[in-house]
């Protein structure tokens, strides 16, 4: 029998090579005996730590949306750190989180949705906590002076929906810099796209 750490180290190597054969082949395409092969191992050591292909989807879901939760800290008013550096720091994270994981991200905001009702009912889950998490932190931003006045719930879809673009277009670049992309993020998102002049 494998030692704990042993497991945990097989375990994460079937999940990443599950996370790239589906980014590769989309999850309709993906089997089980693609991924063992790709692993190099025996399909009854697959069974060991996920019972099917929902199940090894899930748990990549799982552990992305950990890291983002991870990598997303709640701005602190009274830090010595200025809030939009703390802004900052968490969009250059999240960057690198995409970046250092280009196959989950590929899977989650390109490959899944629309194949089945279960793994729809998934995905929209995983969305509609990091809209929640975008949605708090605007809200905490309005709080603070930080960010215009308006609909939270709305200005979060939409900054959800520019950085899955961004990300989406450029997390196989190899010239991502996180900390420009960061940088232009907040300069757009700040501004706007039209001058003083224009407004």
């Amino acid at each position: 029998m494998p030692e704990i750490g042993q497991k945990e180290r097989r375990r994460a190597q079937i999940l990443e090579v599950a996370g790239q054969v589906f980014a590769d082949l989309g999850y309709p395409r993906t089997t089980i005996d693609e991924i063992v092969s790709r692993a190099g191992v025996a399909r009854g050591t697959f069974y060991l730590y996920f019972k099917d292909r929902r199940s090894v989807f899930e748990a990549l879901v799982d552990e992305f949306f950990a890291a983002l939760r991870e990598a997303v800290h709640t701005i602190e008013i009274d830090s010595e750190i200025p809030p939009l550096d703390q802004l900052r720091a968490n969009l250059v994270r999240s960057t690198e989180l995409a970046r250092d994981n280009p196959a989950m991200l590929k899977v989650a905001l390109d490959q899944a949705a629309g194949l089945d009702p279960e793994l729809d009912e998934r995905l929209e889950a995983f969305w509609g906590a990091v809209l929640e998490l975008i949605e708090s932190s605007l809200a905490t931003g309005q709080a603070m002076g930080l960010v215009r006045e308006g609909d939270a719930g709305l200005f979060a879809v939409m900054a959800l929906g520019l950085v899955k673009e961004v990300l989406l277009e450029w997390h196989d670049r190899d010239d991502l810099d996180a900390e420009h992309l960061a940088g232009e993020i907040l300069r757009f998102v700040g501004g706007g796209i039209l001058t003083e002049y224009a407004r």
